[in-house]
């Protein structure tokens, strides 16, 4: 039958064959860079909605002039950290 010798023999040139079949399948991957400009929009968009709908409850008295000023301040400052976030560039895996 099989000697040892020739089973281990068999068994390195199997792993041999995995090693660059593993090798080969890694050179073609590659990483894509992407980042989300229409988040960015979509921020735009929501905060002047809700800014007119701050504008309509002002108008009614139902917020205050400080409180209306508070909400506009926190939306822009969240959206423009909101937006810079999304302009970035981030990894993909482009893979699978």
């Amino acid at each position: 039958m099989f000697s040892a010798k020739m089973i281990k023999t068999k068994s390195y040139i199997f792993l041999t064959i995995v090693m660059f079949l593993i090798l080969f399948t890694q050179v073609n991957c590659h990483t894509e860079y992407k980042n989300a400009p229409e988040v960015c929009a979509f921020l735009i968009v929501d905060d002047q909605a809700l800014l007119e709908n701050d504008k309509v409850l002002l108008n009614k008295g139902e917020i205050t002039q400080e409180e209306f000023e508070h909400r506009k301040r926190s939306r822009e400052n969240g959206s423009l950290g909101l937006c810079l976030i999304s302009l970035i560039k981030t990894k993909e895996n482009s893979n699978f």
